[in-house]
């Protein structure tokens, strides 16, 4: 009877128009099912990586490896005594050198001091003396020329010409001498720069001629002075005394320098 009278009133209520749906009163209406779910994991940290060290390569064992070692024999010969004593020597030597050193650089300069005192200075103002004998047949000639020179520049040239022989087989032969250094005295008096003397003794004819270069004239030096028997001068005023002495020297002259 009461589930007669609560469905009337439920009819009434809802109207012809809103079915409900039947439903048991003592049914307890359903929950709406809610999916498990699923507990979250942690993101797991990433673990490193073992770093595998690489393997040496795997060398087979050979089966020599496991023979006995063979005993190697081994020829000394001791140094001889000759070597033993040079090399003592050296020793001593190198000590001594080095003991010594000082003593040794000492004795070194002085004797580099020595040999640049020994050394003759280049001299620049002075004379130069070329000498040259020669023989005839029976007369012996001797030339001397010394060069007067200032700072290697030439000044005056002294020429000597002394011929010896015999006192009476010779005394015409040096007479005839005498007798053309005496015209050719005569013949310089008209050259300016030019002074000859004229000496003769028992057996010695000296002929001296004497150029002053600074007051020579070349015409008159070359033209008659030449015609009368005199020496041909081939030097100039200021010329080189170094080109002199080298050309004296290829004639034949022994020359050498001096100082005023």
């Amino acid at each position: 009877m009461n589930n007669d009278n609560l469905n009337n009133n439920i009819n009434n209520q809802t109207g012809p128009g809103n079915p409900v749906e039947p439903t048991n009163a003592n049914t307890i209406p359903p929950t709406p099912a809610v999916p498990p779910q699923t507990p979250q994991q942690p993101n797991p940290t990433p673990q490193p990586k073992e770093q595998v060290s690489p393997q040496p390569p795997q060398v087979e064992v050979l089966e020599e490896e496991n023979k006995p070692l063979k005993e190697v024999e081994i020829n000394y010969t001791p140094p001889s005594k000759f070597k033993v004593v040079l090399l003592v020597i050296f020793f001593v030597f190198l000590i001594g050198f080095v003991i010594f050193l000082p003593d040794i650089n000492s004795f070194i300069e002085i004797s580099k001091e020595n040999k640049n005192a020994n050394t003759p200075k280049e001299i620049t103002t002075g004379c130069l003396e070329c000498t040259m004998k020669r023989t005839t047949d029976n007369l012996d000639i001797n030339y001397e020329n010394i060069f007067h020179f200032t700072d290697s520049k030439l000044n005056s040239l002294v020429i000597t010409t002394t011929t010896r022989g015999d006192v009476d087989l010779d005394e015409q032969t040096l007479d005839e001498e005498q007798a053309k250094c005496n015209l050719l005295k005569q013949k310089a008096n008209q050259v300016q720069g030019v002074v000859i003397s004229c000496n003769y003794k028992e057996g010695e004819q000296e002929k001296i001629e004497n150029f002053a270069f600074t007051d020579i004239n070349r015409e008159d030096l070359d033209a008659a002075y030449s015609e009368a028997g005199g020496t041909v001068v081939e030097f100039e005023n200021e010329e080189n005394i170094d080109l002199i002495e080298r050309n004296m020297n290829a004639s034949g002259y022994t020359c050498q320098r001096k100082s005023n």
